[in-house]
């Protein structure tokens, strides 16, 4: 019996559950009932991502970002938190779920979801969990990581813990983010290149899995009045950033009466902010909108566009060179995204905006500009696209070869 687990916070975002999900999902799929998988998770259930259908899941105390905000809640509770000892207390008691539930399961493998490349709020308990599994427990370590970043002292903490580091994107994809780094960082990854090298591999992107599911009937087939018109996808992940997004392609469809706009919100968007978006939708006979798609719904509709319009996180920018679909790319403010937005321009017919610069007009320009280049073959390899079907190799090879 193989026995993994999984460590990794989300924060109403979708990126870091998705890759969760999508190994689980390969592993289990290859292995069956001779594999048992144990997930901790930071953060609150995102019933689109079936998890308990596949592993034992023990959810954490809060998640908070690296600014302190309260995601699942407020700031107010934060700062309850903090008083009078609250939130040591707490924290005692996240940490000991997690050595518990591990000294419980004993596995023989331990994945941290993008640490140590990255740190979150969270990350200060991951070295004492670490050295618990270390001195108690005999099991491999692993980091599963979408992309390449940096943190001070990394390369001692792979040195001291990690077996092996699985970059979910090709090597070529990856490095190239080193060009996007501060000289510290860059500094950072190349000691860790040069002392760590053999424990690291590229594993090409994980690819969304997804459940199947009955096609919703609202989007199993383009309505008669949209046939013959260009089809704009909007979406911006989680739905709890870059609110431009929604509001410039709403009123973009409005002025454009020719084209139709499947606008998906995110399944993370507040109550106030959805009833906001379906007052400004009302009465746009070219306009969807969607708070959420199961995962099979959005990628039938991605297959169908003929243009998106979303930010650059991980799992919308593999869709896009999967699908080879022009976008226009409204990035995140962090580094990675900036960094992917503009690396998908040198594979993709792709117009980054801002979001300082976008409103209905900069929108209008570039999706006119993109739907007038004649599609050509990208240069993406479909190996690219078999990272979860090679990490469970390389870790098979790692544990039995």
């Amino acid at each position: 019996m193989l026995k993994i687990a999984f460590y990794y916070n989300h924060y109403n975002t979708l990126g870091h559950s998705t890759r969760v999900f999508s190994l689980i999902k390969a592993f289990k799929e290859r292995h069956g009932k001779h594999t048992e998988v144990l997930v901790l998770r930071g953060g609150v259930a995102q019933d689109f991502f079936p998890f308990e259908r596949y592993a034992r899941v023990v959810s954490l105390p809060f998640s908070f970002d690296k600014r302190g905000l309260a995601v699942e809640s407020n700031r107010r509770l934060y700062h309850e938190l903090t008083q009078g000892g609250r939130l040591n207390n707490m924290l005692k008691k996240r940490l000991k779920i997690c050595t518990d539930s591990l000294e419980a399961f004993s596995p023989d493998i331990f994945i941290t979801e993008y640490y140590p490349f990255g740190q979150e709020f969270w990350t200060f308990e991951v070295p004492h969990i670490l050295k618990f599994l270390k001195t108690k427990l005999s099991c491999r370590i692993v980091s599963s990581a979408g992309y390449l970043s940096w943190t001070p002292g990394m390369q001692d903490m792979i040195k001291t813990y990690y077996d092996l580091l699985l970059i979910h994107s090709p090597g070529s994809f990856a490095r190239d983010y080193e060009k996007y780094l501060p000289e510290e960082g860059s500094r950072v990854l190349k000691a860790v290149f040069a002392h760590c090298g053999p424990k690291i591999h590229f594993t090409g992107f994980v690819k969304e899995a997804f459940e199947a599911s009955r096609v919703r009937k609202d989007i199993s087939g383009i309505p008669a009045g949209w046939r013959g018109k260009k089809l704009i996808l909007v979406s911006r992940g989680g739905g709890i950033v870059n609110q431009k997004i929604i509001a410039a392609s709403l009123l973009t469809a409005k002025r454009n009466k020719n084209m139709v706009f499947a606008i998906i919100c995110g399944p993370s968007t507040p109550q106030k902010e959805w009833r906001a978006w379906q007052k400004l939708a009302k009465g746009s006979a070219n306009v969807r909108l969607f708070k959420s798609l199961p995962p099979a719904d959005f990628i039938r509709l991605m297959k169908k566009a003929d243009l998106c319009v979303n930010m650059a996180g991980y799992n919308t920018s593999v869709k896009l060179l999967d699908f080879h679909k022009p976008a226009v790319l409204v990035p995140y403010k962090t580094t990675e995204q900036l960094w992917r937005a503009r690396h998908l321009k040198t594979l993709l017919p792709v117009k980054i905006i801002m979001e300082q610069a976008l409103n209905c007009e900069t929108l209008e320009k570039n999706i006119h500009a993109l739907l007038k280049i004649v599609p050509e073959t990208g240069p993406c390899r479909r190996s690219w696209f078999n990272g979860a079907r090679e990490s469970i190799k390389i870790l098979e090879d790692h544990l039995y070869g």
